[in-house]
């Protein structure tokens, strides 16, 4: 999954860079061994992966 989706990152933001709109797009991904507690959980957790992996690419772009 973490290739996929790191695969359309990349294919949708070299095809928005194209078009010159300055727009990115970052999927959260979490895993779990388990059922989480509530789906609350689990869209809490990919949003902060969501938002810490497009820290990372603005800090690799820096």
């Amino acid at each position: 999954m973490k290739r996929l989706c790191g695969d359309i990152e990349r294919e949708v933001n070299q095809e928005m860079q194209k078009a010159n709109y300055a727009v990115s797009l970052s999927i959260g991904l979490v895993t779990y061994s388990k059922a989480p507690a509530s789906v609350s959980e689990v869209l809490h957790q990919v949003d902060l992966e969501m938002y810490q992996h497009k820290m990372e690419i603005k800090s690799a772009r820096a």
